[in-house]
């Protein structure tokens, strides 16, 4: 079911309205309302209180005999911005493989453009959901990667901007720095039962960590995540670590991150194939316990090991301290680089040289004079290598 509930107009009691979704159906809640029109005759697809119609009655918002519009009725709407919710409806369901949905429109309270659920054309995987949540509309013209925005390695990410003096705003994207944890559940009635995938951190830099309902006992670096001191002991602070040192050269260190990302999530799922065909029973728990525990320190073992990795790979703008990555000419034009300072002057002439007496002796005596004892021979050589077959004035 798809659940929306507020406040009723007494503050002791509540309003709310639920609406199946189908076996086959995938639904998209984005900070926002999505029922639409409560069938009140359906009593399998819908529940609701009574003060759904009641209050909406009271008001003035509705007529018995008239179609209800729930999200129309008692949502506020989209708030920030326009888009902030329908964006990551709109991508979410892109990514199910939902299509010919709408990309724009004006109100998203009262107009009813997304489907509330809608049938994907293939099975949906526990991977599919991992991507959603990493999603930042990669592909399509709303690219959090492109423009001048990301900057020259691609960053998507947008920090909290509040300015008083520029208006504007940014797309809300579905993946997102500031998470605190993102997790996919798989409500399962056989091996293990329902298996909880935890995120810790944002999700373009977390691994979903499999858990499921027959272990007793969370893992110790899933127990520990204040967000205000880091801890080493800490999946979060893990996960948090990579993605900000990846920070400084995104678009290329997140390439290593997704390798050891994807290698661990394969792992996990490998894992719970693995433990669905334990027995059943207590005797089981103490095995599933520690299973999951060795999967947990190994994640927290290898997105430590990446730091350093990184910095050794990226640092001060080289690849492995052997060639400069350079700027991309897109972003280069962009910004103005071929407005700086101009090219020096062209080298003198020989001729030149002659007429300004740098060529004669007295002059190269001087320059050689000057040389320090260490790398003589290469400065004097400087000296005389302009010169090199001028006629040398004495």
């Amino acid at each position: 079911f798809v659940f929306h509930i507020l406040p009723d107009p007494t503050g002791t009691s509540a309003i709310w309205a639920a609406q199946r979704v189908p076996d086959d159906h995938v639904s998209v809640v984005a900070n926002m309302f999505v029922i639409r029109e409560v069938d009140f005759e359906d009593s399998h697809d819908f529940l609701f209180s009574d003060s759904v119609r009641s209050v909406a009655r009271e008001r003035g918002w509705w007529s018995p005999g008239k179609p209800l519009d729930f999200t129309k009725t008692y949502s506020d709407g989209e708030y920030e911005h326009k888009f902030y919710s329908g964006r990551r409806v709109w991508g979410a369901y892109r990514l199910f493989g939902v299509v010919g949905l709408v990309e724009s429109y004006t109100d998203l309270r009262v107009e009813a453009v997304y489907p509330v659920t809608a049938k994907p054309p293939s099975p949906v995987e526990v991977g599919t959901l991992f991507r959603i949540h990493r999603d930042y509309y990669e592909g399509t013209r709303y690219d959090m990667t492109k423009n001048l925005a990301a900057g020259p390695w691609g960053d998507p990410d947008r920090w909290t901007t509040s300015s008083k003096s520029v208006q504007g705003g940014w797309e809300r994207s579905i993946g997102l720095f500031r998470t605190t944890a993102a997790h996919v559940v798989q409500a399962r009635a056989g091996g293990q039962g329902s298996v909880l995938w935890f995120g810790p951190h944002t999700s373009a830099s977390t691994v979903f960590m499999p858990l499921s309902a027959a272990a007793s006992a969370v893992p110790t670096p899933y127990s520990t995540s204040d967000p205000n001191k880091l801890s080493r002991e800490s999946a979060y602070w893990a996960h948090r670590y990579v993605f900000n040192v990846a920070k400084m050269k995104y678009s290329y260190a997140m390439k290593d991150v997704r390798i050891t990302q994807a290698k661990l999530e394969s792992e996990g799922l490998a894992l719970v194939k693995k433990l669905d065909a334990l027995p059943h029973g207590k005797e089981s728990t103490g095995l599933i316990n520690k299973a999951y525990a060795e999967h947990a320190a190994r994640i927290l073992r290898e997105f430590w090991s990446l730091p350093d990795l990184l910095v050794e790979k990226y640092a001060d703008g080289w690849l492995e301290d052997k060639s400069s990555l350079g700027y991309p000419d897109w972003w280069l034009e962009a910004v103005g680089y071929q407005n700086g300072p101009p090219p020096p002057p062209p080298p003198h002439s020989k001729k030149a040289l002659l007429e300004e007496g740098r060529c004669a002796d007295a002059a190269v005596q001087r320059c050689v004079g000057a040389c320090p004892a260490r790398g003589f021979a290469s400065c004097a050589a400087r000296c005389t290598q302009e010169c090199d077959g001028a006629e040398v004035l004495v």
